[in-house]
């Protein structure tokens, strides 16, 4: 199995076992947990199972408002912190996108 090694923390491969490192979670993993902090977020009424990684989250109700709590809510269930100039909204756009951010954190951590 590849290694994320961290140099790609923007390049994300979309493999969805690849491991972030020898000791750390899966993309799977880490897509997994962000989708469960979104649906918690957006109080959605679907499983994480109805939700890819090209799923807008503006598509499913976010606002700005949510996107601030999202981000919070993301520090804390990664137990991460996210710099302000990595919050643009197009980088918070869809699940994947997030998903690479966290994984980028979770290397530096």
């Amino acid at each position: 199995m590849d290694s994320f090694d961290g140099s790609e923390a923007l390049g994300f491969s979309a493999d969805p076992v690849l491991a972030v490192d020898d000791a750390g979670p899966s993309v799977a993993t880490l897509e997994a947990g962000v989708k469960s902090v979104l649906i918690n977020v957006l109080r959605l009424e679907m499983s994480a199972a109805d939700i890819d990684a090209d799923t807008n989250i503006f598509e499913l109700g976010a606002d700005s408002m949510a996107t601030v709590e999202l981000v919070f809510a993301l520090e804390e269930h990664f137990g991460i912190q996210f710099e302000e100039d990595m919050l643009k909204a197009t980088m918070l756009e869809n699940v994947g996108k997030i998903t690479r951010l966290v994984a980028g954190k979770s290397l530096r951590a």
